[in-house]
């Protein structure tokens, strides 16, 4: 029998059940606010802050989500007259495919180890999940070692000349033992020689241009890369329709365990376990005052969000459950009950385990939670993921529950791609306090930049002048805006991520205080005609299907493709498989037909022009050419990018004395009568 014969079979079987499904779920909803249900296809649902208790995890924690694939009906939908194994082995590869695309494919290629819910009905065959769960695992590798290939090709010459260099330094200093107590950078002492202070500029120079390649990428993703290279973290349970294609659930089960284990997915069945990269060994209740275990260590493990999951069942469900034969001749009535009951144990071990932890339990199941569980029942602090009704909806009530049900495909759906829930959202360290100036920790320096989702490199400098001039770290907090600035007996420094360019002697923080919103406000004027038109690029590219990410004086099509904004006001277009190399295109539309087919068509087809935007000038280039990097616009895109802050994160990384001088000047005389 073919596999299409399966598929209709099955399909005839419980045909009626099929019909009847989206029609018959009688669940209730959990919730009193309900948030917008007819969201688009990928989007971010980002609810209120989750409180676990006291310690409650300060990293923002996203999960993509899907349910109710139905890939077996979708088959019979698209070949009714029949199809091949390889025909449809073809449209299961094809459905995977549209998973791995916006901000999911993203992480993957960017090593991330994203966390993945999968809420079961896959499909009614077992062949026919196997083959997708197998295609999704094999997309993932392939996709990994792609990127991690093209990121290696792109560090590794550089990666030589930093070592060339840093050698070089090295067999210097070791022949001048006073190197050894120096207080200040070689490249400032008059005594060193010239070839010196250039290797130590170029390799200043080189880390910004490694930084800039992988600031996207995990902290020591080479060493990582075996582990974010296949999915870690991608839980998934069964749904109602998994059981058709067995004669029991204990079939049912065996064969899926089989299955995920092999393919590393994580296989959740009446069973709970530490979610994503807290996944370590749980400290349980008994175990917590463990005088070996470190204040450090048992902090992380209080931090832990737990996950459990199950298919759920619907013994709360009067109208379609087990009588119906909703899973098949797997499980009956009887069955059923037992099961719920064994999953209601799990699940309330799941609660008492999260409380004593003061972690936020997610729950994944298949069944809607009022399906297995009366609503006076539900504890609070929970997340909820389910699917089976095909009525998408996200809700959340006064508990701080939150409900996810707004990713399930269903028979009809055309849509498959993930949804992500933003579960945390890590807190202001500053939300409270008023507008002024104050003193501030280098941790509460981090834990801002946590909080605005903003990149930065290390703060080492910064650290090493607070210890070795007991310099002083303010926050300037006014209508909304923030600065971080540095005093210490060398000078005033304003805070450009982890860099501390210097912006006058040592003073007071007053003045910075008295005139921050004029430098703000001076910033944003000279910034906004280039960021509008910016923004209209960017709402461009975006509409056609590429990044449109806005940084300095540069949109990405992709990570490959750019449009820059030049100091004469025209655009290049260009290509850039390395930092520092690129190929060049008169205009937009030879740089996508050329480099992103897709988008090409894409472009051909929407109505939109893009020709108010597009200059004249731009020079072809044959084969891509070598830039210097410290007479290129890029430099003037990099410091543009740290002003940029207003608008992204409303932070100040920039001062300019006589430039705000100037300004009030001009405002002054034109005040004069």
């Amino acid at each position: 029998m073919s596999l299409y014969e399966m598929i209709a079979k099955s399909s005839k079987r419980f045909s009626e059940i099929s019909e009847s499904e989206e029609s018959s779920v009688n669940s209730k909803p959990i919730a009193i606010i309900s948030y917008d249900s007819s969201i688009a296809p990928y989007s971010c649902t980002i609810p209120s802050v989750l409180r676990s208790g006291e310690y409650n995890s300060r990293e923002s924690l996203e999960l993509y989500y899907i349910s109710d694939l139905h890939i077996d009906t979708h088959i019979l939908s698209a070949f009714p007259n029949g199809a091949t194994d390889e025909l449809i082995i073809s449209y299961i590869d094809d459905v995977v495919k549209k998973l791995f695309t916006g901000e999911f494919r993203k992480d993957v290629q960017f090593l991330k180890s994203p966390i993945v819910l999968f809420g079961g009905d896959i499909s009614s065959n077992f062949t026919v999940t196997r083959a997708f769960f197998c295609s999704f695992v094999s997309s993932w590798r392939k996709i990994a070692e792609e990127s991690y290939n093209t990121f290696c090709s792109q560090t590794a010459p550089i990666e030589q000349e930093l070592a060339e260099n840093q050698e070089l330094i090295t067999v210097w200093e070791n022949k001048h033992v006073w190197t050894k107590h120096k207080t200040k950078p070689l490249s400032e002492y008059a005594s060193v020689p010239r070839k010196i202070k250039e290797a130590c500029n170029r390799v200043e120079e080189l880390y910004r241009i490694l930084l800039d390649i992988t600031k996207d990428l995990p902290y020591d993703w080479k060493n990582k890369y075996i582990d974010c290279s296949s999915p870690q973290y991608v839980y998934a349970v069964l749904g109602n329709h998994e059981l058709w294609d067995f004669d029991s659930y204990e079939d049912c089960v065996s064969s899926y365990s089989d299955l995920f284990s092999k393919t590393g997915i994580i296989l959740l069945e009446n069973s709970f376990e530490p979610l994503g990269k807290y996944k370590k060994p749980l400290l349980f209740p008994e175990d917590k005052d463990n005088p070996e275990q470190s204040y450090e260590t048992q902090l992380l493990y209080l931090n832990n969000v737990i996950i459990t999951g199950s298919i759920g069942y619907a013994v709360k469900n009067t109208s379609f459950n087990a009588s119906q034969m909703i899973y098949g001749n797997a499980i009956d009535t009887d069955k059923e009950k037992n099961l719920s009951e064994k999953w209601i144990s799990t699940f309330n071990e799941a609660i008492a385990i999260s409380k004593e932890l003061h972690s936020t339990l997610v729950v994944l199941s298949h069944m809607p939670v009022t399906d297995w569980l009366d609503e006076k029942d539900i504890p609070s602090n929970c997340v909820f993921f389910s699917g089976h009704t095909h009525r998408n909806l996200v809700q959340a009530d006064e508990r701080n529950c939150f409900l996810f049900a707004d990713n399930q495909v269903g028979y009809r759906g055309k849509h498959f791609s993930f949804k992500k829930a933003l579960l945390h959202k890590p807190n202001n360290p500053f939300a409270s306090d008023p507008d002024g100036y104050r003193s501030i920790s280098i941790l509460e320096y981090k834990e801002f930049y946590r909080f605005m989702g903003a990149k930065m490199p290390g703060t080492g400098m910064i650290e090493w002048q607070m210890k070795e001039y007991c310099a002083e770290l303010y926050v300037v907090k006014s209508n909304d805006y923030y600065g971080f600035f540095m005093i210490s007996p060398k000078g005033t420094y304003i805070c450009n991520g982890g860099l501390i360019p210097k912006i006058g002697k040592a003073g007071s923080m007053q003045f910075y205080y008295e005139n921050f919103d004029s430098m703000v406000q001076l910033y944003l004027r000279k910034l906004s005609p280039l960021r509008s038109v910016q923004e209209q690029m960017a709402a461009y590219i975006k509409s056609i299907g590429g990044r449109g990410r806005i940084h300095g004086t540069i949109v990405d099509i992709d990570h490959f493709n750019h449009v820059m904004f030049l100091p004469d006001g025209s655009l290049s277009y260009y290509y850039s498989p390395v930092f520092g190399y690129v190929k060049s295109y008169p205009n937009m539309k030879e740089l996508l037909e050329n480099q992103c087919p897709e988008l090409s068509d894409a472009m051909i087809k929407s109505d939109r022009e893009l020709s108010p935007l597009t200059p004249q000038a731009a020079t072809d280039y044959s084969s891509l050419s070598k830039i210097n990097i410290r007479e290129s616009p890029y430099m003037l895109s990099r410091k543009i990018s740290a002003l940029q802050r207003l608008f992204d994160n409303h932070i100040l990384r920039g001062w300019n004395t006589s430039l705000l001088i100037s300004e009030l000047q001009d405002d002054t005389e034109g005040d004069t009568p």
